[in-house]
């Protein structure tokens, strides 16, 4: 028989995936829409690649990352910021 999980013990290192539970939080909370529009500014794309790219983890999630930026995306690989276009590459790579 089975022992009652202890809901103040915190669960074991393995058993958690930390960036899984960050991508089901902002799954949750739509980031994907937010990140989207961040795309627009050189200055912060580089960093909204990075999030879709995490995000992208999801199988939930790919699709509507594509809905909301494919296009874009399909863009900054001809951006003439190489880190532009390395992230909006990993990002295809990640919804394919």
């Amino acid at each position: 028989m089975r022992a009652a999980r202890d809901p103040n013990r915190l669960p074991e290192p393995s058993a958690v995936v930390p960036d899984r539970t960050i991508a089901r939080r902002l799954a949750a909370l739509d980031a994907a829409a937010v990140l989207a529009l961040g795309l627009d500014v050189p200055d912060t794309a580089a960093e909204c690649l990075r999030a879709l790219g995490n995000l992208a983890s999801l199988q939930s999630q790919r699709a509507r990352i594509y809905q909301l930026c494919g296009r874009r995306l399909l863009q900054m690989l001809d951006s003439p910021y190489s880190m532009l276009q390395r992230q909006a590459a990993r990002v295809l790579n990640a919804l394919s």
